[in-house]
């Protein structure tokens, strides 16, 4: 009767130790699933003013409002908004539009971008992008731009860059652009670190460039930046300087943004 009531003991042990879940499956599990919040979209660089972000992530919608003033030639106040609403895991639709006060000048865009690499499988984050503005660095009447990014993200640090070119409606137009962002995570809902972007002309002066005094040869704007997530909003700002290079004479001012991301 003891051996058969011992028996029995060790069965129903046995039997409680396979219905339990596997702690490190589960673990790992927890691990896989990709975290949410603004947090996370700030690492992946979602909410930069400059650089565009080289991974899709698992987000359905972000979007990104931007405000400020630009010390430059044109001296005067600007506003973007940017949203970005993800088909798929590899693919996502841009849509935008920036406002320059000082010439009253709206610019729409819309565009696409397809991940090509992620992190998780990759060790790195690979996008690339076709994009179409209605009015180009040096572009009067409207440019296709096809871009690269690439990012990697670390415990804390994260690196992203971009490399663009634009191609005008007109032949005789056309430009390039380098961006490049760092971000370090100096607490768990503060991020600091420096957006800079960088444009050239490779096309011809043209009657209707002239027109519209889009005569720009270099272009550079950028500083440091700091963002602040709050579950899935973000604020942000940033200080740096705008040099503007027009027939050879650089115009040199401070530009001061203040933006708010907010991802879904």
């Amino acid at each position: 009767m003891r051996t058969l009531l011992v028996a029995g003991l060790i069965l129903l042990a046995r039997a409680a130790v396979a219905a339990e879940p596997d702690a490190r499956t589960d673990t790992q599990a927890l691990v896989a699933e990709p975290p949410h919040g603004a947090a996370v979209a700030t690492a992946e660089g979602a909410f930069l003013p400059l650089t565009q972000p080289a991974a899709i992530g698992d987000r359905r919608v972000h979007g990104l409002f931007i405000g400020g003033y630009d010390g430059a030639e044109l001296k005067g106040g600007t506003f973007s908004a940017l949203l970005e609403a993800g088909l798929s895991h590899r693919v996502a639709l841009r849509v935008g539009v920036a406002y320059v006060n000082p010439v009253g000048l709206v610019e729409p865009s819309v565009g696409v971008r397809g991940g090509i690499l992620t992190q998780a499988r990759n060790k790195v984050d690979l996008s690339v992008g076709v994009q179409y503005n209605n009015v180009g660095f040096s572009e009067a009447t409207g440019e296709f731009e096809l871009s690269v990014a690439v990012g990697h993200h670390w415990d804390r640090l994260a690196l992203v860059g971009n490399v663009m070119f634009g191609q005008g409606l007109d032949a005789a137009e056309r430009d390039g652009e380098v961006r490049v962002a760092a971000l370090y995570r100096v607490h768990r809902l503060v991020t600091a670190g420096l957006d800079l972007r960088a444009r050239f002309d490779l096309g011809d002066e043209t009657e209707r460039r002239r027109e519209n005094k889009i005569e720009s040869e270099f272009d550079f704007i950028g500083g440091p930046l700091c963002t602040v997530a709050l579950g899935p909003v973000a604020l942000l700002a940033q200080g740096g300087v705008h040099t503007i290079v027009q027939h050879e004479v650089p115009t040199t001012g401070a530009v001061v943004f203040a933006g708010l991301g907010a991802t879904y």
